[in-house]
């Protein structure tokens, strides 16, 4: 049997006034000795940090003037977002860079702040959201992938006719558990949120086998409006919840209205998968939410 060997550690400092040698695994080394060199440099009496920062864009950013930065992390879905405020004389936007740090990746506009906007601040908010605040509005994002608030399969679209009937899947579209899942054997899917959207993705566990094309609707207030310029990113040859992807559509922010539907008062968006076949699953689903004004029973916050 192998002798266990307790071997106890001790604070101390490594004085790294040896040579550069990268020819050894680092366990040879002797006392002093290194082998990387980053971010430092020699000099006449050893090597030294050196001052500054690690580039991690690759091109320029459109608006030069950088205040403010700040890391935006998110567990489950996974994603990073490096956003930054950017000015180019007395116009702001919102850039956002994907590529995990330390890597080196470019910066997108994704927001256009209004005029008037001053040097800006990010915060961390509930529900794995960043908050943005620059003197003009208040402003809020759940990056790419943000928490559905209702999801319900139903026989009607709830004007042509009563529902009689709606199941909820909210739970079961919640989380990644394949074992859990929205069966989408009625033609119409409704979803909440508790911000305005431009997009819905669906993780599909059953493909659908049959040719449809699907009609996207918000509520406007009194009735359901047309998104327009739907994109189907579930679509393979023509046959929606093909494969996982967003059904994308242009923004409903500053259109959608609250609407009170299965005792929830959000905002409501109908899927219309008229055709599809009764074996299809959606085993996850997520939001969309573009960065909006923050708002309290559909009035801004300023």
């Amino acid at each position: 049997m192998a002798k266990k060997i307790d071997i106890e550690s001790e604070p101390g400092n490594i004085q790294l006034t040896g040579k550069m040698i990268t020819s050894v695994d680092p366990i040879q080394l002797g006392k002093g000795d290194f082998r990387n060199l980053t971010n430092m440099r020699y000099t006449d009496k050893g090597i030294k940090s050196i001052q500054g920062m690690t580039k991690i864009n690759t091109s320029a950013v459109s608006n030069p003037t950088i205040p403010a930065m700040y890391q935006f992390r998110k567990e489950f879905p996974a994603e990073n977002h490096l956003l930054a405020q950017g000015f180019s004389g007395s116009t702001a936007a919102i850039f956002d860079n994907t590529t995990a740090i330390p890597n080196q990746g470019n910066f997108s506009q994704i927001y256009a702040e209004s005029a008037g906007a001053g040097v800006g601040e990010f915060y961390d908010a509930p529900d794995g959201c960043v908050v943005f605040g620059d003197g003009e509005q208040l402003l809020i994002w759940g990056g790419q992938e943000s928490r559905v608030s209702g999801f319900f399969v139903a026989n009607t679209n709830d004007v042509s006719s009563v529902v009689s009937t709606a199941l909820d899947y909210t739970t079961a579209i919640s989380d990644d558990d394949t074992t859990t899942f929205a069966t989408i054997n009625s033609r119409f899917v409704h979803i909440a949120s508790t911000r305005q959207l431009k997009g819905v993705k669906f993780y599909v566990g059953t493909p659908n086998a049959n040719s449809v094309t699907p009609l996207v609707y918000y509520w406007g207030g009194t009735t359901w409006t047309a998104c327009s310029s739907v994109v189907d990113g579930t679509s393979v040859g023509g046959v929606t919840l093909a494969q996982t992807g967003e059904i994308s559509f242009t923004s409903t922010v500053g259109l959608a209205n609250l609407r009170y539907f299965q005792n929830i008062l959000l905002y409501w968006y109908l899927f219309d998968f008229n055709g599809v076949s009764g074996t299809t699953t959606v085993y996850m689903s997520t939001l969309d939410t573009p960065w909006q004004p923050i708002q309290i029973n559909g009035m801004e916050c300023l």
